[in-house]
């Protein structure tokens, strides 16, 4: 109880005087990205803090958007790309007309969106995102 009226006193002093108080807000966005055959559409930047990744299946077959550290090409074995070591997160196979999210955290860099199903990658279903 003393710590709530402490709390208000010193509230309502800071408006007396004119200062205001206010709570950062956190930086987080929302990167929708279409996935068809065989392309990765959407932004290619944005700013660093929580970002969700909506993933909207517009093509006929599955696809995924997977979350890679760095930009740099991946290896592929056995018609995917290796994952280890910069996968960061992702949508799991999304059936086509439907619609799947993740949220990540990323610091500044470039990321590598892509669809890891079979022979996608290798066929071009891949994107850069910038983050500042």
């Amino acid at each position: 109880m003393r710590r709530a009226c402490v709390v208000v006193l010193v509230a309502s002093a800071a408006l007396a005087i004119g200062v205001s108080l206010s709570v950062a807000a956190s930086s987080q966005s929302t990167l929708t990205y279409t996935l068809k055959e065989m392309s990765v559409a959407g932004k290619t930047s944005a700013t660093s803090g929580r970002i969700t990744f909506v993933a909207r299946n517009s093509g006929t077959v599955a696809h995924e958007l997977v979350i890679m550290r760095s930009a740099a090409p991946l290896t592929v074995k056995r018609y995917k790309a290796v994952e280890a070591g910069r996968w960061l997160g992702e949508v799991e196979e999304i059936e086509p007309g439907k619609t799947g999210k993740v949220t990540l955290d990323l610091a500044p860099g470039k990321y590598l969106l892509l669809c890891n199903i079979v022979g996608h990658y290798q066929l071009g279903m891949k994107t850069v995102l910038q983050v500042k």
